[in-house]
């Protein structure tokens, strides 16, 4: 039996979202190159911090703007890769999300897969360049 989406408490999330998005966007002014040397290293990791910040509200500023969209367009909480119906729980947990349990799941495997076959690759080729070093 498929659950029932209540779209417009969805639409009123994300609207809610865009709008804490919006706020939160504007990087703190830090005037660099003023103070002390401590003064002027906590001014710069704070800007640093508060770009990173930035970047992520983008990020998720986009994936909201996204569902919204799908939800114009009637696609909103059907699954990306299968088409199958995303579950409320999900969506409640993860308004914005676009594949299905199973979908995501399938993908962060082929993604961990990849990532430690990188790694291991990169530590096999560091350790080749060693041995050719000392030879």
């Amino acid at each position: 039996m498929q659950e029932v989406l209540n779209q417009e408490f969805f639409k009123t999330t994300f609207k809610k979202m865009l709008a804490d998005c919006i706020v939160n966007e504007e990087l703190n002014q830090y005037e660099l190159g003023k103070g002390d040397q401590v003064d002027q290293s906590t001014m710069e990791s704070e800007y640093n911090l508060s770009a990173r910040l930035k970047g992520r509200n983008f990020i998720y500023l986009k994936k909201v703007q996204t569902a919204l969209k799908r939800m114009e367009e009637g696609t909103f909480g059907e699954c990306q890769e299968c088409g199958d119906h995303i579950s409320s729980k999900r969506l409640l947990a993860r308004p914005t999300a676009s594949k299905c349990l199973s979908c995501k799941e399938e993908e962060e495997i082929v993604s961990n897969k990849l990532v430690h076959k990188n790694r291991y690759s990169f530590r096999r080729n560091t350790e080749a360049m060693k041995l050719e070093k000392v030879q």
